[in-house]
């Protein structure tokens, strides 16, 4: 990966998945409520080794990482006093449940993981 040009999208989702595989190892609990997980699909991450996440991340043409602000609701978050930005993000949450939206499970089978 250092001689070749990596686009922002393959590094954003390099460092997201780098990140979550981080905190999947540390803390499962706290990861999958974090990232809303379900504990299955934390268990898969935490088996993933970094070269199955550099060709996951390296792999997409489209970011893995959805903002969960944006418009108004980020305006108001960038407005907002930084000590009360969780605060703000937890009532936002409450009055407005965010979207559900089907998403493609993180579950790897063990044929597709031996070639990940």
């Amino acid at each position: 990966m250092a001689n070749t040009h990596v686009s922002d999208i393959a590094l954003i989702n390099l460092g997201f998945l780098l990140a979550l595989k981080e905190a999947v190892v540390r803390d499962p609990v706290q990861a999958c409520f974090q990232f809303r997980l379900k504990p299955g699909d934390a268990a898969v991450i935490a088996e993933l080794g970094f070269d199955a996440l550099e060709s996951l991340a390296l792999g997409l043409d489209e970011s893995i990482v959805t903002l969960r602000y944006t418009g108004q609701d980020l305006c108001d978050l960038i407005k907002t006093p930084p000590a009360l930005r969780n605060i703000f993000a937890t009532v936002r949450e409450l009055v407005e449940p965010p979207v559900e939206r089907p998403a493609p499970s993180l579950r790897v089978s063990g044929a597709h993981r031996a070639s990940l």
